[in-house]
């Protein structure tokens, strides 16, 4: 056979990819003659396409040596010396190349990508512009563009680029494999899950085609399925680590720890710079309570990955079980920076800078309230309901994530059976958990409609088919939980026990709270929606099984017990310093803390023992609590405290109403916030204002001086409960003002009138309660 025939059989193994015949042809062409340009150019190309680049790289230069300004080895020498990290040298290349023949396309693509390399993306894209100019088609060109697009968080001229590439050419699997990707990313798994299977049932022994299905059935929450696509993935190119993390991942959110940590530790020890292992193991730890490992891993995967939005928000959960709130909101601080507007970056930061030391309302209005204008740019409302159906019961939905045995149910149940029957009630219930709590809940309601797994504008759409007049997000720690409300589903629409201040939006008519948490003329302006203010923004649920209230322990040991059982992620450095003080001002004082987040092992508690110890605290005067199984178990512990110390600028609330019920006074500090006035705003109602404390000093001061006081101590455990009772569990007034202010708002839309704050009960000018009987 002639050495031209040979080259030409070579070239046609090639083009089918077929590169081991090429690449053996191609040596054999070159043996009989080493100085022809086609067959070095060629066999370096082939060289690259099986992983050697230097090598191919070496060859293509030759083949340019041999024939001086040939275009098309010009271009290909940019290509390769792209792909070894030489960007410049690549761009010189590819302009000689487009120099010498303006209409290679592929030259043009060459370009993009050492432009790529650059950072120009711009650039990147006028290039592949001008290489889809000469040849529209050019799958390559259409794919990079994408890809630049994609990475400029222009998603929808990505996912046209990746759709016309894949219509180019619907047997090319990177094509389906790019579009399908990008679906997964934007989470439009259900969109990406078809795309993956067709492209599995195309290329089966293609790893990635099993990897993007699993990541897309991950997001829908088909855990097992997508295990399995991990596991094809990781047998297929178990070199590959990125796909061994995937699979260690899926396990982990299993609940298979064991494995999932074992892949982890076996990725670590093959590539220990691996970010992404060292974050996946970080999320594990955090979840199997192993808070001092977890914070170690996301350190490391920080200092390999700086621009990990998630490995921060991780390290900033972390350090929240850590007792270092401080450096949670640093961490949850850099994230958001990364990734301003992602839901759960967000829902982190919003709700954990509360507990900071530095809480800044204005900064956390103003942050809500650029989410929610991000977020609403992709949101269509529903279009406007038709007139309103006075001819029959108003129609008030409940829209809640916590419908089972959750605080946001122990606050809310107490209030919603004490309902008459002059509104009709519909439950929405987003939660996949469901108990007897989720039970009892349904029967409280006209119509239980179950909307967990739906996305926002389905849950939207099933409010709106139900024709409510008035929804009600009951509650909306999580910026996802608010989707919905974007939707306008109801004419009316409501935030209630809401735990992270404003939802940010204006499509949230109103918020209901009272004027304790929230003072008229100080608050409201921290708020989109308007406040309606009620007597009791929230009620407390009688704990069952709490027990009688036990005599003073003071009594008995004749020292004062001291005692926080709040999140630990809400204990600041000035609060151990503030404690201190106070045990080091009360002789023979001591302090229980509650291991409130069920540590997995006493060393995790080091860093709160060690940050005690460095404010002046000998180890002898704490006692660390183990974590309490049940609520009940937990409330009776109060029976060992004479007096509680609230956290600030994070007060307790569940926390708080505990220790109040069980006779235990608690001094606390008033916040700037709702969520720092919770305590003080209790302590009012049961008569107990002089524990609440305008500063650390005075803090501290009401602190020793009650712990002095044994006598009142003493009255005050005998006589609290029944003052609990009487003014923090009158759920039938508290409902009944609900009721009042929903009357009052729905009046207010059918008479065309504005969103405007209001108090209930309404008075009219001569401060007589409203008759709104009819």
């Amino acid at each position: 056979m002639r050495w031209e025939e040979k080259l030409e059989r070579a070239l046609a193994h090639h083009q089918d990819g077929q590169l081991a015949p090429a690449i053996a042809l191609y040596r054999q062409v070159l043996g009989e003659q080493p100085e022809q340009p086609d067959a070095n150019h060629l066999y370096g190309l082939a060289l690259d396409g099986v992983g050697d680049t230097g090598a191919g790289l070496i060859l293509v230069e030759k083949a340019l040596a041999l024939e001086p300004g040939h275009p098309v080895y010009l271009s290909n020498l940019g290509y390769l010396l792209g792909k070894l990290g030489r960007s410049e040298d690549a761009e010189r290349a590819c302009r000689a190349a487009i120099n010498a023949d303006g209409t290679d396309a592929d030259a043009h693509n060459n370009l993009g990508l050492a432009l790529e390399g650059q950072d120009r993306l711009p650039d990147a894209l006028a290039a592949y512009a001008a290489a889809l100019a000469i040849q529209p088609g050019n799958m390559n060109a259409m794919m990079n563009r994408g890809d630049v697009l994609r990475r400029l968080g222009r998603t929808d001229e990505a996912l046209q680029c990746f759709r016309g590439a894949r219509a180019s050419d619907p047997r090319h699997p990177p094509a389906t494999l790019n579009l399908a990707s990008l679906l997964v990313e934007e989470g439009r798994s259900a969109e990406a899950e078809p795309l993956a299977r067709e492209l599995v049932a195309m290329a089966p022994g293609f790893a990635k085609a099993h990897n993007v299905l699993g990541a897309a059935l991950k997001e829908l929450r088909n855990y097992a399925a997508a295990e399995a696509a991990f596991r094809q993935a990781a047998a297929i190119e178990p070199e590959y680590l990125k796909f061994t993390v995937n699979l260690a991942g899926i396990l982990a959110e299993q609940k298979k720890y064991e494995e999932a940590e074992s892949l982890f530790e076996q990725v670590l020890r093959a590539a220990p710079d691996m970010a992404t292992a060292h974050a996946g193991l970080g999320k594990l730890n955090i979840d199997v309570r192993k808070y001092a490992a977890a914070n170690a891993h996301l350190m490391r995967a920080v200092e390999l990955h700086p621009d990990s939005f998630s490995a921060h928000s991780l390290l900033g959960m972390a350090r929240l079980h850590h007792a270092d709130i401080v450096g949670a909101v640093a961490a949850f601080e850099t994230s958001h920076a990364i990734q301003p507007f992602n839901d759960w970056v967000t829902s982190n930061y919003l709700f954990f800078m509360a507990f900071h030391p530095g809480y800044d309302s204005a900064r956390h209005y103003q942050l809500s309230t650029d989410w929610a204008r991000h977020t609403a740019k992709d949101i269509t409302p529903l279009p406007a309901a038709g007139p309103p159906n006075i001819d029959r019961r108003t129609r008030v939905g409940f829209l809640a994530y916590e419908f089972y045995d959750h605080n946001t149910s122990n606050f809310f149940e107490p209030v919603i059976q004490c309902f008459g029957d002059e509104l009709e009630l519909f439950g929405y219930a987003g939660n996949e958990r469901q108990d007897a709590t989720t039970e009892r809940l349904k029967g409280y309601f006209s119509e239980w409609r179950d909307v967990s797994g739906l996305e926002p504008r389905e849950i939207a759409a099933a409010v709106r088919a139900d024709d409510i007049d008035i929804l009600v997000l009951v509650s909306s720690y999580l910026a996802t939980h608010r989707l919905p409300m974007f939707y306008k589903a109801a004419p009316v629409q409501v935030a209630y026990l809401n735990l992270a201040t404003t939802t940010g939006t204006d499509t949230v008519d109103y918020l209901i709270t009272e004027e304790g948490t929230d003072p008229s003329g100080e608050a409201d302006q921290y708020y989109t929606e308007k406040l309606v203010r009620i007597s009791h923004r929230d009620c407390y649920r009688t704990p069952q099984d709490a027990g009688e209230v036990q005599p003073s322990p003071l009594q008995n040991t004749g020292a004062v017990t001291f005692a926080s059982f709040n999140n630990v992620g809400k204990i600041t450095p000035d609060i151990m310093a503030a404690w201190a003080r106070i045990l080091g001002r009360v002789e023979g004082s001591r302090m229980l803390i509650r291991n409130s987040l069920n540590y997995d092992a006493s060393e995790d508690w080091n860093p709160v023992r060690d940050r005690l110890h460095e404010a002046g605290i000998d180890a002898s005067r704490f006692e660390f609590l183990p974590f309490a199984d049940t609520r009940a178990e937990a409330i009776r512990t109060y029976n060992q405290v004479d007096i509680a110390l609230d956290t600030f600028p994070c007060n307790g609330g569940t926390t708080t109403c505990d220790a109040l019920w069980m006779g235990v006074p608690v001094v606390t500090i008033q916040g700037p916030n709702f969520i720092g006035r919770q305590t003080a705003t209790y302590l009012t109602k049961v008569g107990l204002a002089d524990l609440v404390a305008n500063s650390t000093q005075d803090y501290e001061s009401c602190a020793v001086a009650l712990a002095g006081q044994p006598a009142r101590l003493a009255e005050i455990r005998r006589s609290l409960r029944p003052l609990v009772a009487e003014h923090m569990f009158d759920y039938q007034t508290h409902a009944d003002e609900m009721q009042a202010a929903f009357k009052e708002m729905w009046r207010r839309h059918l008479a065309g009138e504005k969103p405007e704050a209001f108090r209930v009960p309404l008075e009219n000018a001569v401060g007589k309660p409203i008759d709104d009987s009819d």
